[in-house]
């Protein structure tokens, strides 16, 4: 029984996170691979441009837009896998909703379930 608790916890949590971040996004437009490549290549120019002659200050820069190149790709990712996430999430706190549902709940003069014991050598 505790364990299907644990599970319970872990897909609401699932759920919940999922959830969250999708609200929030739904406000900005998705984003693509070849708007993050793109921009990385604008920034990269603007890096050359500003810092020819300081090669320390080039290199930092370089490393915001491989940085910046990073988390777009990624958030270009997560829009692409987006509907399947949600609909996963959908289909799993329903299957877990009914297993629950067909479950009894004990009462509170149910005896606590037997320890197990450990297997001897």
């Amino acid at each position: 029984m505790i364990a299907l608790r644990n599970i319970m916890l872990v897909a609401v949590a699932c759920a919940a996170v999922i959830g969250v971040p999708a609200a929030a996004e739904e406000k900005q437009p998705p984003v693509s691979a070849e708007n993050c490549r793109l921009e990385h290549e604008t920034c990269r120019a603007d890096c050359e441009r500003k810092h020819f002659n300081d090669e320390a200050k080039r290199a930092a820069c370089l490393s915001v837009c491989s940085a910046r190149y990073a988390a777009c790709d990624a958030k270009a990712a997560y829009d692409k896998a987006r509907p399947w996430l949600e609909d996963t999430a959908r289909k799993t706190k329903k299957f877990l909703e009914d297993l629950l549902k067909d479950m009894p709940v004990p009462g509170k003069d149910a005896p606590p379930p037997k320890p197990k014991k450990p297997e001897s050598i």
